[in-house]
């Protein structure tokens, strides 16, 4: 008998990949996105599309449709991917009385990770190295704490909820001309230490605390300053240890992602967490992706070393700055849209930036902020 599974947040490309992976693995692929232009829309893998309720804007609804998908087609897996992630975990046990595996955690330990704030407590409650930060509750507090800082210090400004590193200022002490931020008690931010050294990202799928599937990677091209558009995958022993530690110290089930700065000396300084699916997905093959969320068999065998690039976001972001490493880069990645299996992607990806490029533009948000308006969760009580 087919498995079925259902994925969440088909607006993303490592959900297309998954979606993909689990169909040529003799899955079949339900898809449910919030939107009406997303990027596996045009995906021959996927069995049924249903279009839901905004999550952000409609939680019990969101869930509702959800559990109606689940009983009406006799879905026996549901796997989020993007911050929708989010949602589906509030409604986790209602969603699972269906008869469906929902792989993800429970609500307050993703709401622990996702924060900036609440994730530095839980390193330096556990004792694990991290920046030095603080937390600021008005734009008078950044001002002060920058004052007392010593001086030609570079520091990192971010909302304690926020993504892509879309609103990340750098700052130097003691930064007495600090624009204001509209920091709140409600809206905090995080004054972190700039920690210089070389940038990691690193994805796990997790079972009951023990990871299935590891790849650490390094961002080479970003669309602005957070989203990888250009990646390549390398070992690291240490960032995988770190991430069993950390894994298995919260149970964790789900999919998890860290970024990290290590110094010349050589430490390991995490800097967030996204407990959701990125892009090291890509680095693995079909068998090995299922393998890693279904366990049957267990995974065998390393991520590939092959570089990854959504090749029209390179295009579009990163022909800037170093032409000669761009152009080499272009040249040697393997762009994670392009199947020759399922050509409708590729032919269908110039859509969605256009559909963000409006959003964008009328609710007053950058294109990248507008990717995320109907599924961004800032720790609001739900």
């Amino acid at each position: 008998m087919i498995s079925k599974v259902l994925v969440t947040g088909g607006r993303s490309p490592v959900a297309l990949d998954l979606m993909r992976s689990l169909s040529y693995c003799g899955y079949q692929v339900y898809a449910a996105e919030s939107i009406p232009v997303y990027l596996s829309r045009a995906s021959r893998v996927v069995h049924r599309h249903y279009q839901v309720p905004k999550p952000n804007q409609a939680p019990m609804d969101y869930i509702v449709a959800l559990e109606a998908i689940i009983r009406k087609e006799n879905i026996e897996h549901l796997i989020p991917t993007c911050e929708e992630t989010y949602f589906v975990a509030w409604g986790r046990e209602r969603l699972a009385k269906s008869g469906c595996r929902v792989f993800t955690e429970q609500l307050e330990i993703l709401r622990m990770l996702h924060s900036k704030w609440e994730f530095v407590e839980f390193l330096r409650n556990q004792h694990i190295l991290f920046p030095p930060t603080v937390l600021v509750q008005t734009d008078e507090e950044i001002k002060c704490c920058l004052e007392r800082l010593p001086s030609g210090k570079k520091y990192i400004l971010k909302p304690v909820f926020s993504r892509f590193a879309a609103k990340v200022i750098e700052i130097v002490a003691p930064g007495k001309d600090i624009l204001t931020v509209g920091a709140t008690p409600t809206q905090p931010w995080v004054l972190q230490e700039y920690i210089s050294g070389k940038a990691y990202c690193s994805y796990s799928i997790v079972r009951n605390g023990n990871i299935a599937a590891h790849a650490t990677y390094e961002p080479s091209f970003t669309a602005g300053r957070g989203a990888a558009i250009c990646f390549s995958a390398v070992q690291h022993a240490g960032i995988k240890a770190w991430a069993e530690h950390v894994c298995h110290i919260l149970n964790f089930t789900g999919q998890i992602s860290f970024d990290f700065i290590e110094s010349p000396e050589g430490r390991l300084y995490p800097l967030e967490c996204n407990p959701r699916a990125t892009s090291g997905l890509h680095f693995f093959n079909a068998q090995q992706i299922a393998c890693a969320f279904f366990g049957v068999p267990p995974m065998t065998g390393e991520p590939s070393t092959e570089p990854k690039m959504l090749a029209l976001a390179m295009l579009i972001y990163g022909f800037t700055g170093d032409r000669a490493r761009w152009f080499e880069s272009f040249r040697k990645s393997k762009d994670v849209i392009f199947d020759k299996r399922d050509l409708g992607p590729s032919l269908y990806q110039c859509l969605p930036p256009l559909y963000f490029a409006w959003l964008s533009q009328i609710n007053r948000k950058s294109v990248l902020e507008a990717t995320t308006l109907d599924i961004e969760w800032n720790g609001e009580s739900l």
